[in-house]
């Protein structure tokens, strides 16, 4: 796999839980609850957009290679010919 998906990947957990821990009060328990929920939801959501766009990209890669290796084949089946 492309090293850029591992990136993708790792920062859609990190924005997750991080989403997660403001929304709970587990971090940043000083600053007023609705400033908190606001970062914890838009954290939150931007995690999941994330895993979505590396999903949609991962699926993409596979779609790309299947495409190729068609390609491939077909170009080896006229050649034989």
């Amino acid at each position: 796999m492309n090293p850029t998906i591992y990136i993708n990947i790792f920062t859609a957990v990190v924005l997750f839980i991080l989403g997660i821990l403001l929304i709970t009060g587990l971090l940043a328990a000083h600053i007023n609850f609705e400033m908190r929920i606001i970062f914890g939801i838009i954290f939150l959501s931007y995690g999941i957009f994330r895993t979505v766009n590396v999903y949609s990209k991962i699926k993409l890669r596979k779609q790309e290679n299947k495409l190729e290796e068609m390609k491939k084949a077909r170009e080896n089946l006229f050649k034989d010919e």
